[in-house]
């Protein structure tokens, strides 16, 4: 049996007259552009989708929020539901960083960008509620209509949450393991990145140590609880920290 809220692919040519404008993507997130409808998978409450008091899925776009202009998602009858599907916030922003590449290239080239999302379910079972990951494929096309290779990229995004539990194939969070393994993870040594102008830590696999100034990073090797001796104070990464009891 096929679940019929289950995403299928998506491909898109992505181009100046496509996207949203600056003005209208940073109006979008102030005014916390909201989507209402459930994708397969997805928390029946904000309960059953907090671990620690910080949310683990969220209503991720195959096609980024910001590549077009006309969305037709706010309404649970109005939704196309073959648009979204139900990953993790951690998973969000890595989808995020490469979306953001494209955004980047056409705005300010005036080039356009080849665009296709494929989820994949685990084992191909049709029930699973949750996608395993997604492959995101862009192809750069430069002003003469040829491929521009250096920046044309093929990567595989995985549906995972740093030391977070869930079944793919209900959408369960595992609260109690998820905690006890937080509670294990904190107390072993791990990498972490710290970006020195904003005083945030992150863990080393974070898609925004991306956008860290070489400048203003640091590295730290040890227990999460021994950040707070650091000569200054820092504070958890909002997507990759799973937070403390």
């Amino acid at each position: 049996e096929v679940n019929e809220r289950r995403c299928g692919v998506a491909f898109a040519c992505i181009k100046n007259d496509t996207i949203s404008n600056p003005y209208n993507r940073t109006n979008s997130l102030n005014k916390r552009y909201q989507i209402h409808s459930k994708p397969s998978g997805f928390p029946k409450s904000k309960e059953e989708n907090t671990v620690n008091k910080k949310l683990i899925f969220q209503r991720c776009h195959l096609i980024g929020y910001n590549l077009y202009k006309i969305r037709n998602d706010k309404g649970e009858e109005n939704a196309n539901l073959k648009k979204i599907f139900t990953g993790t916030r951690f998973m969000n922003n890595v989808m995020y960083y490469y979306e953001k590449r494209i955004y980047n290239y056409v705005y300010n080239t005036e080039n356009k960008v080849l665009y296709r999302v494929t989820p994949y379910f685990k084992e191909s079972n049709k029930r699973d509620k949750l996608v395993f990951g997604v492959q995101m494929e862009a192809m750069f096309i430069n002003e003469n209509g040829n491929e521009d290779e250096d920046l044309s990229f093929n990567v595989f995004v995985y549906n995972k949450q740093p030391d977070i539990l869930f079944e793919y194939g209900t959408g369960e969070i595992l609260k109690d393991e998820s905690i006890n393994l937080i509670e294990k993870m904190s107390k072993i040594d791990r990498k972490y990145i710290i970006n020195k102008k904003s005083k945030r830590f992150h863990l080393e696999c974070c898609a925004s140590v991306g956008s860290i100034d070489k400048e203003k990073m640091q590295e730290f090797c040890g227990k999460r609880e021994e950040l707070n001796n650091l000569e200054f104070k820092c504070y958890p990464c909002k997507i990759c920290d799973s937070g403390t009891k």
